[in-house]
């Protein structure tokens, strides 16, 4: 029974890593620790070439660009001290590093600063990418991500997300409305690499069990008041925390801005929502938000569902952002 459970387990985390969304490791924290300084496109691009995604390790990472900013995974931060399984260097909202303890998995790129071997780079349309790779094995319309290599995910869950990965080019990449918004560039052999990798950890994986998974499959309901950019402001435990003139919580705030667009949109990420719910196609959380009128400024609470809602069932505390 105990070696069904763990491999139950095992399927799980490696299910969790490999789509990139949010799993909970042991020395997680729900607080954002900030660490090191922003690194520009331009400082990325000039040294990327002294990384051998192969044998780099988080030590000659850091003795290239520094500190990163953050070490997260999803919502979760770490902190330096305490690394352990998987987590995400960030240097900028442009260039991230996936790493499983002190070995790179794949570097994450979000603008067109980098080009791959192949020719891909975000902001390529979905036409630019099969000419330049050729047609996929297969094109799959409308169903779940499955992860496949060579296989072409067109509209994941009917929404307008794509997925395509080519393992013997070294990349995968995700396509939001037809246009390439993030491409990730992988070791060799990456699935066995985290399947041995996740196997290692799974004895102590129990704290990894899932206990909240939400009903995301909403029906669209319009609501005009929530269109708009809102830039956040605050975090808070409970509403009544909030005040306008001083700010609740001490440090640097994880989540910039939500950009709520018509019809149940967002600018760009797993997000989709309906009145009243903001659903995360990757974590499978519907987080409800409250708008309230403050000292003649609108205001919204957003629930934050991380790690300590999905995990240990904890009350999620709200994120608190200013319509523009």
């Amino acid at each position: 029974m105990k070696k069904i459970m763990i491999g139950i387990i095992v399927i799980l985390i490696i299910g969790l890593a490999y789509m990139g969304f949010n799993m909970e490791r042991i020395f997680a924290t729900s607080s954002p620790t900030f660490i090191g300084e922003f690194v520009s496109n331009e400082t990325v691009l000039d040294k990327i070439d002294q990384i051998d995604i192969e044998t780099s390790t988080r030590q000659d990472i850091i003795s290239l660009y520094g500190e990163p900013e953050s070490y997260i995974w999803e919502d979760e931060t770490y902190v330096e001290s305490n690394l352990s399984g998987h987590y995400i260097m960030v240097y900028s909202d442009d260039f991230n590093i996936w790493m499983i303890d002190d070995q790179i998995i794949e570097l994450r790129f979000y603008d067109d600063f980098y080009e791959c071997e192949s020719g891909i780079k975000v902001g390529m349309t979905k036409d630019e990418v099969l000419e330049l790779l050729g047609n996929p094995n297969e094109i799959r319309t409308g169903t779940s991500n499955g992860y496949i290599d060579g296989v072409y995910y067109d509209q994941i869950d009917g929404k307008n997300y794509d997925y395509y990965q080519r393992s013997d080019l070294n990349i995968r990449m995700f396509l939001d409305k037809d246009v390439v918004f993030a491409l990730y560039v992988m070791r060799d052999n990456m699935n066995d690499f985290v399947q041995g990798a996740n196997e290692a950890l799974a004895e102590n994986a129990s704290s990894l069990i899932r206990v909240n998974t939400d009903d995301i499959d909403l029906p669209f309901e319009n609501d005009d008041e929530v269109i708009g950019t809102w830039k956040s402001v605050d975090f808070v435990d409970d509403f009544d925390q909030f005040q306008p003139e001083k700010k609740f919580w001490g440090g640097d705030l994880y989540l910039k801005e939500l950009v709520f667009l018509e019809g149940g949109e967002f600018d760009k990420d797993f997000r989709t929502w309906t009145k009243g719910f903001v659903m995360h196609h990757g974590d499978l959380t519907a987080s409800a938000y409250t708008i309230k009128e403050i000292n003649g400024a609108t205001y919204m609470f957003y629930e934050w569902k991380s790690g300590d809602y999905v995990y240990r069932d904890q009350k999620p505390s709200y994120y608190v952002l200013k319509k523009e």
